[in-house]
This record gives structure tokens, C-alpha cells and sequence, in this order.
């Protein structure tokens, strides 16, 4: 055999080797043996929501997320200081002030996007958070039926992490003539 056979046969068994590798790998990682999640574990979440226009239903769905039935968590709104929502806003805090609301004015620059402006000024703010729609309630399924508190649990996540919620049926006419 020449030399040139050597490196042909050297390059063709490369991917034999990593396949070997790659299961190796996964036999030693599913072998081991994995403690259960502690399903006490929740770590306090940030609920942002970018505001703009009002809402049909608006204080309802606002409401929605101050009942939620989780221990610690704070609800984020960003909205301008003109915006028609502000009094709805300003009752939903003086009606939960158990609950951890803050009001947070403008989006604090100029973007394509003010939506997204926003939910970058809100990021900035937040401590864990979860982003939902401005159209979804909680009823939408947001911290109680989806799986971010069991996903934190499993992951023991710390610091900032994105999760986005979306309604579980396209939003109706009567709760979408605006969407922040």
C-alpha cells in the first residue's frame, strides 16, 4: 500500500470514529443516574407586557395575571405616558397592591419595531422573565398550565431567560383591535 492509500483509508475512517464516539457518549450519559426534580423549586418570574391602546376587556385580562396562583412573580407594563390604558393600569395597581406591579414609561428609544423597543426596556428591568402576548390572558394558559414553572424546576435556571406564551386559539376580533 502506498502512502496516499494510508491518508485515503485514515480520512474514510473518521466518521466511524466519531459515530463510535457519539455512541459511547450516549450510552455513559443515559447510565447514569438522575435524581428527581425538586418540584418546590420556583424561582420568581418577571411578566412583561408592552402596552399600547386600550383593549376591549383590557382591565379583565390585565387582572387575569395579578390572580395567578404562583408565588413570586412581578408584572411589568410598558406604556407611554398618554397611552388610553394608563388608568386602567393605575386601578389594576391601587386593586392588587399585594401584588408587584410596575409601570414602566416609554419605550426609552426609537426603533423599526416600538413593540420590540419595548420589550427590550421592559428585558432590561425584568429578573426572570416570561413574555406573553398583549392579547393572551392567564386563562391562556401563562403560568399555570404551561411548563415554565416545571422547566425551571428540571433546569434550575438562574438569571435571565426568554419564554414566550402564545394564546391557544387565534385571538377573536373582540380581544385584538389593538395589539401593543
Amino acid at each position: 500500500m502506498t502512502v496516499l492509500s494510508y491518508i485515503v483509508l485514515a480520512v474514510a475512517a473518521i466518521p466511524g470514529i466519531y459515530y463510535l464516539l457519539a455512541l459511547y457518549s450516549s450510552a455513559r450519559f443515559w447510565s447514569q443516574e438522575r435524581t428527581p426534580p425538586d418540584s418546590d423549586y420556583t424561582p420568581p418570574i418577571s411578566c412583561l407586557k408592552p402596552i399600547r391602546g386600550l383593549d376591549v376587556e383590557a382591565y379583565e385580562n390585565y387582572a387575569s395575571f395579578c390572580r395567578q396562583d404562583y408565588p413570586e412573580y412581578e408584572i411589568l407594563f410598558c406604556v407611554d405616558a398618554d397611552d388610553p390604558a394608563l388608568p386602567v393600569l393605575e386601578k389594576l395597581i391601587r386593586d392588587f397592591p399585594e401584588r408587584r406591579i410596575r409601570l414602566l414609561f416609554g419605550s426609552g428609544r426609537s426603533a423599526i419595531n416600538d413593540k420590540i423597543a419595548r420589550l427590550v426596556r421592559l428585558v432590561n428591568e425584568a429578573e426572570l422573565i416570561c413574555w406573553s402576548s398583549p392579547t393572551a390572558t392567564s386563562e391562556s394558559g401563562l403560568i399555570t398550565s404551561e411548563p415554565w414553572p416545571r422547566l425551571f424546576a428540571i433546569l434550575k435556571l438562574e438569571g435571565p431567560l426568554v419564554c414566550m406564551s402564545l394564546p391557544k386559539r387565534p385571538p377573536s376580533s373582540r380581544n385584538c383591535n389593538r395589539s401593543g
